[in-house]
């Protein structure tokens, strides 16, 4: 008798599984441009999971948490309007990581508080920073974005394939790691701006010479030129530098390059913007 009710048991079991695993994804991946997934269930539930994540798509899945913990890897999402739940990047080319059901903006499956759903739109490519009419906003990290304090929603916008970004009133850099949060460059003037000719990283206004959203103490914006196409030596007329950091003792009317590495002035060879016999 015991037996027999295992056995039922069991048969009950699988039969559920089968049947929850259809509810929870009886019908197609949500369309989307991203690694993102989200999946529409058959009474219209919206469910996420992320890039890293592997999907039971019979169910919900459980894997171990950072502390041991069980966790879902996937998550039911709050979706006002299931129907209507799309990839802001749809019909474009835009890689979006953002979706929308027209009431609500979603960011890797997190709703994003008081954003204008109706106003919001995305920048560009290579950016996962996006706006509304009354803000800008950017990735603080996988989980939540905030707002770009200060700037200007009407005339952001982002320049040096997105390494810089300037409003009426700032200068911002935007490093290429992950996340990609604009800074505001102190001093920097959106009006004379420009990106460098040789690399994005490089770029000056009329008063200062930037690398990686740093002034080069001391640079001559003038006479600053990269030495032989090389983005890794420069000089003005007073000074070397190496990636944008002065090279004491080095003669910049002589300094010239030797062969691949190898730069010299009349004192002394460079490697890597080091002293190094001759």
């Amino acid at each position: 008798m015991k037996r027999h009710f295992l056995v039922l048991v069991a048969v009950v079991i699988v039969i559920l599984c089968v049947l929850y695993g259809k509810t929870t994804f009886g019908k197609a991946k949500i369309p989307g441009e991203t690694c993102e997934e989200y999946y529409r269930g058959v009474l219209n539930d919206v469910y996420y999971h992320g890039c890293s994540d592997y999907l039971i798509k019979t169910g919900y899945g459980f894997a171990a948490g950072p502390v041991g913990d069980l966790v879902p890897l996937v998550k039911k999402i709050d979706v006002s309007n299931p129907e209507s739940f799309v990839n802001l990047g749809n019909g474009s080319k835009l890689s979006s990581n953002y979706f929308t059901d027209g009431n609500a903006v979603y960011f890797y499956g997190t709703k994003i508080d008081n954003v204008d759903a109706k106003t919001f739109e995305l920048f560009g490519y290579f950016t996962d920073c996006g706006k509304d009419k009354s803000n800008v906003y950017c990735p603080l990290d996988r989980e939540s974005l905030d707002i770009v304090s200060g700037a200007d929603v009407k005339t952001f916008r982002f320049i040096c394939s997105h390494l810089y970004a300037i409003d009426a009133g700032n200068v911002y850099y935007v490093d290429d790691s992950s996340p990609s949060f604009p800074k505001v460059i102190d001093g920097a003037d959106p009006l004379s701006f420009r990106c460098g000719s040789k690399t994005f990283y490089f770029a000056r206004d009329n008063k200062n010479i930037y690398l990686w959203g740093n002034k080069i103490i001391g640079a001559d914006i003038g006479t600053f030129e990269f030495i032989k196409e090389d983005v890794g030596y420069q000089k003005d007329k007073n000074s070397v530098y190496f990636r944008g950091i002065k090279m004491e003792g080095a003669d910049p009317h002589t300094f010239h390059y030797v062969s691949p590495e190898l730069f010299a002035d009349k004192n002394y060879s460079y490697r890597f913007g080091k002293k190094t016999n001759r």
